[in-house]
């Protein structure tokens, strides 16, 4: 019987500058919108009412609470994308 080839070994992949561009924008993205969410939900927590609601007397503007759990929703979003592309750029091609 004939012997099967021995696989060749795995070569390294270079990252593209854009590739990695695009891992630092989502990082970025990811860190923004986590300020954001640290100011929507602790520099306010005592600011909401029994409806989840603040009511800022100097802008007279209403912020909901579940505006701070749409900015967690995002940071999350972006690092999973971020660590996605990211161990994708890092795996040797086969």
């Amino acid at each position: 019987m004939f012997k099967p080839r021995p696989a060749a070994p795995a070569s390294p992949k270079r990252a593209s500058p854009l590739s990695l561009a695009l891992v630092a924008a989502l990082v970025g993205l990811s860190m923004m919108s986590a300020a954001m969410f640290i100011v929507q939900i602790y520099q306010q927590a005592d600011c909401f009412n029994e409806l989840d609601r603040c009511l800022d007397p100097e802008t007279a503007t209403v912020t909901h609470r579940q505006s701070g759990m749409a900015w967690l929703l995002l940071t999350v979003l972006a690092l999973m994308a971020a660590a996605c592309l990211f161990r994708r750029l890092n795996s040797p091609v086969r």
